[in-house]
C-alpha cells in the first residue's frame, strides 16, 4: 500500500491516497508510514486537526522521526498556526546540535515557516555531507518555496540531476 500512497500523493489523487492509507491501517493500526501518508494527505486538503492527530500519533510512534516532525509543523504552518511551527523548527534546530537530523530535514523545515535562506545555508551543508535526500528534493512537494527558487535548479544540476520539469526554467 505504501507504494501507491506516494503515488497518489505525488498526483494528487488525495481521496484515493487517504482510502489506501485507511485501508493498511485497518490491517496494521501499527503503520506509522500509512498513518503518516494520511498525515500528509489531511494537511494537503485542509483538514488539519486530523492531520495534527493523526501525526502527532505518529511523532510519538517513532520516537519523533524528523521527517514526520517536519510534516507536523506543515500542519500547524498551513492551519495558521506560525507561531508554533517556527518553535518547532526551533526545537529540531536544538535536536540537530545533539543528534544528527539530515540537513535536507532542517531545510524544509526553515523553508515552511519561510526562512527560505536559512533553508538553503541548510541544503548547502547537505550538499556539502552528501545528504542522499538532496536529491529527493527534485519532486518532493514538502517545502513549495524551495521548489520555485532558482538555486534549487542550480543544486540539482550541481549533484548531477536534471531539475524535475516544474523546477526547469
Amino acid at each position: 500500500h505504501l507504494s501507491l500512497q506516494v503515488a497518489f500523493i505525488q498526483t494528487r489523487r488525495y481521496d484515493e491516497a487517504a482510502a489506501s492509507c485507511r485501508t493498511a491501517l485497518n490491517m496494521d493500526p501499527t503503520l506509522w508510514v500509512s498513518r503518516r501518508a494520511l498525515g500528509i494527505v489531511l494537511t494537503r486538503t485542509g483538514r488539519y486537526d486530523e492531520a495534527v492527530a493523526e501525526l502527532t500519533r505518529v511523532i510519538r510512534e517513532t520516537n519523533s522521526l524528523s521527517m514526520a516532525y517536519v510534516d507536523l509543523l506543515t500542519a500547524y504552518a498551513s492551519a495558521g498556526d506560525h507561531a508554533r511551527a517556527s518553535a518547532m523548527v526551533a526545537d529540531l534546530v536544538a535536536r540537530e546540535r545533539k543528534e544528527y537530523v539530515q540537513p535536507v530535514i532542517v531545510a524544509t523545515a526553515f523553508a515552511v515557516v519561510g526562512e527560505v535562506d536559512e533553508a538553503f545555508q541548510w541544503l548547502e551543508r547537505g550538499y556539502r555531507e552528501r545528504d542522499p535526500m538532496l536529491a529527493m528534493l527534485n519532486y518532493w512537494e514538502a517545502a513549495p518555496a524551495l521548489r520555485h527558487d532558482p538555486r534549487l535548479r542550480a543544486l540539482m544540476r550541481r549533484i548531477g540531476l536534471a531539475p524535475a520539469p516544474t523546477l526547469a526554467g
